[in-house]
């Protein structure tokens, strides 16, 4: 930027000079831009170069058994030419000490083709080269050391398990393979000038495997961590992976009753997941103050997963809001009561004697916002059978001193895998009273069950 600002400057002295002097100014200026243009081009070239090094990683044999000389001259013109073609910045070679034989061939003919040295390699002795840990390490450990640089791994030669550590090794570090074929002579040597490079990449494998693990990570409820790993994938269709991420973004809002958002990302995705759509929309169409059982239905699936994942607190506290939503469900369609704005005026409607009334006024005489208990006492007093099945339910007294006593609630125990099972058991129980022909919330919960990726 310094050499542009100086070359500015003298294009504005020229300009002011007289007309007299300017044709001996033009040929130094022509001379600054070209030489600014020159080293810039020359300057980005050397940059991109040493941004984008090749490096060429190649497992060498020994080229043992009978005519073992002759073996270890073709198998080092094989990697000679593979060189070539590649034309790495540098080579890693990878092998037994037995390798260096190879290796110096290797040198030797390239010595033979090119009058120079060469000197631009490195080699990574393995001491068991039949060991796949040994292998598997060593190779990756060098391939971390690399990251920047562009690597192709050639893995013609060397022992089987030399090769398969290399093939897993492209594949979790998404580099190229290469291999060397030829036509074999009566000996089973590569007979010369018949070799052929081929490459190949398994991204596709590799994108297989990413896949079936969002997928695990999805069915487990993990929607951060498979969005995350989604992210690795390297040459899936950008369509089908924009699906994936709607379809777990989508599932991951929903889980946290973010039902709006949810239903926007699950109608991107191109899959028809009908039943779930449909619960969603049904949800989100009915008025807000009747989506009761719609939330009551979605409470006991998002339960029902947190025991899955073990998380027995977070299970005991949705079963608890289940519970307290079903005692708000039915004050309200049934008699019009609010739980959280009791009303003095319509409890008098109702029937209630004096007595009952008094502890639902709030101290300056204002409507009252009563409790989970409350709303089942209150039950009770108007003779419903839910308040009636509340009194007798001694099982329901003890869950929710159990839940009353856990950290997410007022105490600090937590809660075991038997007592969430009992709470989300006495829930569905309870939600069995309010379930009615118009809506049945089994049928509703069967909508807005999670599906599981295949």
């Amino acid at each position: 930027m310094n050499r542009f600002l100086i070359i500015l400057s003298v294009l504005y002295r020229f300009l002011k000079l007289e007309k007299s002097k300017r044709y001996t100014s033009i040929i130094y200026i022509q001379f600054l831009l070209s030489y600014y243009i020159t080293y810039e081009v020359v300057l980005f070239i050397t940059s991109k170069d040493q941004i984008m090094a090749r490096i060429l990683f190649m497992t060498v044999g020994t080229g043992i058994g009978v005519n073992k000389e002759e073996k270890i001259k073709s198998l080092a013109h094989g990697l000679l030419v593979c060189i070539e073609h590649h034309r790495p910045d540098n080579v890693v070679f990878f092998g037994s000490d037995q390798s260096m034989d190879t290796i110096e061939s290797v040198k030797e003919q390239y010595y033979e083709r090119h009058q120079e040295e060469f000197t631009d390699y490195e080699f990574v002795e393995i001491k068991n080269v039949d060991n796949f840990d040994d292998c598997f390490y060593i190779l990756t450990k060098k391939l971390e050391e690399y990251q920047q640089e562009e690597v192709i791994i050639d893995y013609t030669s060397g022992t089987k398990t030399m090769t398969i550590s290399a093939a897993i090794g492209s594949i979790l570090y998404h580099r190229t393979l290469s291999s060397i074929l030829g036509k074999r002579g009566e000996k089973g040597i590569v007979i010369p000038n018949t070799e052929k490079i081929t490459e190949q990449n398994l991204y596709s494998f590799y994108d297989k495997l990413i896949l079936k693990k969002v997928k695990e990570l999805f069915n487990n409820y993990r929607f951060g961590a498979a969005e995350k790993v989604l992210e690795e994938i390297v040459i899936q269709e950008t369509e089908q992976q924009e699906n994936y991420k709607a379809l777990i973004k989508a599932y991951d809002l929903w889980d946290k009753f973010r039902h709006q958002e949810a239903f926007t990302e699950l109608k991107k995705v191109t899959k028809i997941y009908g039943e779930n759509k449909a619960f969603l929309g049904k949800l989100l169409q009915t008025s807000e103050e009747k989506r009761e059982l719609y939330y009551i239905a979605d409470l006991l699936n998002n339960t029902e997963r947190r025991i899955e994942e073990e998380k027995y607190d977070d299970a005991t506290a949705r079963s608890y809001r289940v519970i307290e939503l079903i005692a708000q469900y039915r004050l309200r369609d049934k008699y019009q009561l609010i739980s959280s704005d009791i009303k003095i005026k319509r409890l008098k409607e109702l029937g209630l004697k004096n007595q009952d009334i008094e502890q639902y006024k709030s101290p300056e005489g204002a409507n009252k916002k009563i409790s989970l208990q409350d709303n089942y006492k209150l039950l009770k007093a108007l003779k419903d059978e839910l308040g009636e099945m509340s009194i007798k339910d001694k099982e329901m007294k003890n869950l929710l001193q159990i839940r009353n006593n856990s950290i997410l609630a007022h105490g600090l125990q937590p809660v075991g895998k038997d007592d969430a099972i009992d709470f989300f058991n006495t829930a569905k129980l309870y939600a069995e009273e309010v379930s009615t022909e118009k809506v049945d919330l089994e049928e509703l919960r069967k909508i807005a069950l999670f599906p599981k990726l295949e």
